[in-house]
């Protein structure tokens, strides 16, 4: 209270430090999350497709060739089982005789809730999407369409064409996953739409692209092992053919985990993230919190002149080193709880903030979790330790006579080692200044970049709900202008 300046610089800053490097670890720790809630997550990779056109890279699939999924398990012990996924895209259905689009439809094979983890609320995760024209929709679907979840054995009309018999209901998809569906439709009836009357359909195609291919590997198979062996199938498949054309298909292995921040390929089922993006957030949280540590040292040790005459009656009258280092490590328990507390507020106001400029949907339920108090009290620990040993060990070491007597000797000792922690906070806080510049200057740019066009006159018509027919082009033409 005697020194308020002195206090709020330290308090407050050491509570922006914080609250940044908790808000920043919220993100970091959401990204680095998915897929974990998937009880298989280690053992599912994702079949990825590589195209050669004359020796030269043409294409990258997330969603490759339709016969990959079942030959590879044909051939290749160490897999368990497969499951093949495609996009469907929107889709329409009526609510009370008024249209309802739904996004995120996807058809999937009979194997999808064997191996990833969406919870059935209703039906036989084993037979749920054996048949053709049966679906799973969530549960927020569920009630949406029909205002309960006990839609079992009803029919859903979709697009006006087709109808499907609703064999089960599904947990809606957490956020940190890359497939969150609405509608999954049986893959089978996928393939009874798209196979010809000589037999030819998606189960044998190796040239028709766009179907996702996950594998679940046993528990004993080396991934990489399995890997190899995909070119020998490959070419068993379609090696003929490529020869013909000068061309060639290469299959890799991706780990579940790693699809969201090291997957960038044609066809994602869902967006994705940057790796070296996330890992350099996490690097500047830390940067963040450790200038607002050195700033707390680099203000103690320079009181310390303030503070010998203290340390020199204390000494005097009896304290030892060990009790001035307990008091100053109490100072700083002190300062950085007080920073906390105003760090947790700091970061309960910016929560709405932050969530509008990460696209995450942080909320004040992260209080109640265990991981954000576990974090808080880790960096309260390291806080204290790392901002007030030093300036312990600093002010404890003053001689009591040297001190009373005005030769403050002993604080030269410790100057060249707080003139380098001055240079490392001026050079880092100066360092993320100068990259945040660079970013806004970058993004203002790319915004004042003439496009060619003048958006704000360019209408986006979508088509209709109910789907296309037979006016619509027609229809279509009402919204031009002609001359």
């Amino acid at each position: 209270m005697r020194h308020k300046v002195y206090s709020g610089i330290n308090i407050f800053g050491l509570a922006i430090g914080i609250a940044s490097c908790l808000l920043i670890l919220q993100y970091v720790t959401y990204e680095l999350s998915y897929e974990n809630f998937q009880v298989n997550k280690d053992r599912i990779y994702r079949v990825q497709q590589d195209r050669y056109d004359n020796g030269k890279l043409s294409t990258q699939w997330a969603a490759g060739a339709f016969g990959v999924g079942n030959a590879f398990k044909d051939a290749i012990p160490g897999i368990e089982d497969y499951v093949k996924v495609v996009n469907r895209g929107d889709v329409t259905t009526e609510v009370q005789n008024q249209p309802l689009k739904i996004d995120e439809v996807f058809f999937a094979s009979g194997s999808f809730f064997n191996i990833f983890t969406y919870p059935l609320l209703s039906g036989d995760k084993s037979t749920a999407l054996k048949e053709p024209n049966t679906a799973a929709l969530s549960e927020t679907t569920a009630r949406k369409i029909f205002g309960t979840s006990n839609v079992i054995g009803k029919r859903l009309e979709l697009n006006r064409k087709s109808s499907y018999l609703i064999t089960a209901v599904f947990k809606d998809a957490p956020g940190n996953t890359q497939l969150k569906p609405n509608i999954i439709l049986s893959y089978a009836t996928f393939v009874k739409m798209n196979t010809d009357s000589s037999g030819n359909g998606p189960e044998t195609a190796w040239e028709w692209d766009g179907c996702l291919t996950y594998l679940l590997l046993r528990k004993d198979a080396n991934p990489k092992e399995v890997e190899k062996k995909f070119a020998a199938v490959a070419q068993k498949f379609v090696g003929d053919d490529m020869k013909k054309f000068n061309a060639a298909v290469v299959y890799k292995l991706q780990p579940l985990n790693d699809i969201h921040l090291y997957s960038h390929y044609m066809m994602e089922p869902g967006q994705t993230g940057n790796g070296k993006t996330v890992y350099l957030l996490l690097g500047i949280a830390f940067f963040i919190v450790i200038i607002a540590w050195v700033n707390y040292i680099n203000l103690a040790t320079a009181r310390a002149i303030t503070r010998a005459r203290e340390v020199g009656v204390r000494k005097a009258i009896g304290s030892q080193r060990k009790q001035l280092i307990l008091q100053f490590l109490s100072e700083s328990a002190v300062m950085n709880g007080i920073a906390l507390v105003l760090a947790i507020l700091i970061v309960m106001i910016a929560i709405p903030g932050f969530n509008a400029l990460s696209g995450q949907k942080l909320s004040f339920t992260l209080f109640v979790k265990h991981q954000f108090w576990l974090s808080l009290i880790a960096l309260f620990i390291t806080g204290v330790f790392l901002s007030g040993l030093y300036p312990a060990f600093v002010l404890s070491g003053f001689k009591p006579i040297e001190v009373l007597k005005g030769n403050m000797g002993s604080t030269k000792q410790s100057g060249l080692l707080r003139k380098s922690l001055v240079v490392f906070q001026f050079a880092a806080s100066l360092f993320l200044l100068i990259g945040t510049v660079t970013v806004y200057q970058q993004i203002q740019y790319m915004r004042r970049q003439s496009l060619g066009i003048n958006i704000n006159e360019i209408l986006v018509v979508n088509e209709p709900v109910v789907g296309i027919d037979s006016t619509y082009r027609q229809k279509m033409t009402a919204f031009s202008k002609t001359n």
